[in-house]
């Protein structure tokens, strides 16, 4: 993931950071922070799964490669064991 405004995520890494927030009892703060992204993007997902809708309204730029969803999942673990 690269830093800055223009921050791309993959899905699975939407539905992980969504699922540690509605599944984990985590806080949206706590969640965001372990993984290093805006609070109020985590918020609009959150929200935007509670009413059943998809988390953002527009498709990933591209494709997460096999190698970018193993390392989203790994990351989200460590956090999940970090706290």
């Amino acid at each position: 993931m690269k830093a800055g405004p223009d921050r791309r995520y993959t899905a699975e890494f939407r539905d992980s950071a969504v699922k540690q927030v509605t599944e984990g009892g985590r806080a949206i703060a706590a969640v965001a922070r372990s993984l290093e992204m805006s609070g109020k993007s985590l918020a609009n997902w959150v929200y935007r799964a509670r009413k059943g809708q998809e988390p953002v309204k527009r498709a990933p730029a591209r494709p997460a490669s096999e190698l970018e969803v193993e390392l989203s999942r790994l990351s989200n673990r460590l956090a999940c064991q970090a706290e």
